[in-house]
């Protein structure tokens, strides 16, 4: 797309946003719409340029998952989404993974744990799994055939499985029921499918990373226990929108594990992942640098891992939650307090539904 043409289309978003502002203070549209719209509204005029197009386009993904949900091709959010503890464990793909015990996943299995990317590879079956499905775009094929591959080997594994679905063609607008991982996930037997309509941050927002969370606060986009606020805005990276997403669902504490943001290595780089799943070489094929993107400072002076420690600040300061690190080897183990496994094995739960 040309530099003139996508100008164009940014000034279309935003003329097109700032006319339903005006219907939203006349009391039209609908509570989601409104809530997002109040959030553009609230943003400096800088960044309402820089937002437009990923305002429209979660306003868009907010119409699919109607439709979606209108012609019973998917279980509804709300539905597909439940908590049954106060601990959420987000379960990424770095190698400290392989540092866990059995006894750490067995304490796992007692609490939520949501798995993203290439989380299926492992053993551990976590209780949510979120899915970024599609071929519509080019980029990244070779890891969307990565994926539909490895998955089928162990789809039977994931039939009790929640499946969300969010980004890829979702954000495009297309039609993510209308594809052929979708419908592997059907062939499975997954019986509960769902969308997440998200909300992504722009990488150069001038906003100050606590004035974005407090503005997303007010409009409850990111407010505790709020239930899901569609769209979930994504912070910076996939970690950032799961604990935007955890912190709607009203955990109280947040453990990230294999969120090691060090460089470009995996928990299924080790030979017996390589050799069950050989279409895992993709993953590394596909990168051009070595040094993992979610450390490099964007223009705003943070990178994605940056926003994680100040969300976490901002949380334990505006909800009591705590986001803690389950490795030490991970470049936020001297920013965010470890979680120790060892001191919560007989611990009781006193979670209420």
């Amino acid at each position: 797309m040309s530099p003139r043409l996508r100008m164009t289309r940014n000034a279309w978003s935003h003329f097109k946003l700032k006319l339903s502002i005006i219907l939203m203070r006349m009391g039209v549209g609908r509570e989601e719409y409104r809530r997002v719209l109040r959030f553009y509204s609230a943003l400096e005029p800088g960044d309402q340029k820089l937002f437009s197009r990923n305002i429209a386009r979660s306003l868009k993904q907010i119409a699919l998952a109607d439709a979606f949900e209108g012609n019973g091709s998917i279980t509804p959010l709300r539905k597909c989404l439940t908590r049954a503890s106060d601990r959420v464990f987000i379960l990424g793909s770095g190698p400290s993974i392989n540092e866990l015990s059995q006894d750490d996943f067995d304490h796992m299995s007692k609490n939520d744990s949501w798995g993203f990317n290439f989380w299926f590879v492992h053993d551990f079956v976590p209780s949510v799994y979120f899915a970024q499905i599609g071929k519509k775009r080019n980029r990244n094929v070779k890891i969307m055939d990565a994926w539909d591959t490895c998955f089928q080997k162990v789809a039977s594994r994931y039939g009790n499985t929640k499946f969300i679905l969010k980004g890829a063609d979702l954000f495009h607008g297309f039609d993510v029921t209308d594809s052929q991982a979708f419908r592997q996930l059907v062939d499975a037997g997954v019986s509960d499918i769902s969308v997440l309509p998200t909300l992504l941050v722009p990488k150069d927002v001038n906003q100050s990373a606590s004035g974005l969370f407090e503005d997303l606060r007010q409009c409850e986009l990111m407010a505790h226990a709020s239930g899901t606020c569609l769209p979930v805005p994504q912070i910076r990276s996939t970690v950032g929108l799961l604990i935007a997403l955890a912190i709607q669902m009203g955990y109280r504490e947040i453990v990230l594990c294999g969120i090691d943001g060090k460089d470009r290595s995996h928990f299924f780089d080790q030979e017996k992942y390589m050799k069950a799943f050989p279409e895992l070489i993709a993953v590394p094929e596909s990168y051009k640098v070595v040094e993992h993107p979610h450390s490099i400072q964007e223009k705003t002076g943070l990178s994605p891992l940056d926003y994680l420690v100040s969300m976490a600040e901002f949380c334990e300061k505006s909800f009591d939650v705590e986001i803690k690190i389950a490795s030490r080897d991970s470049y936020l183990s001297d920013k965010l307090p470890l979680y120790r496994f060892e001191n919560e094995y007989e611990q009781a739960s006193d979670f209420v539904a």
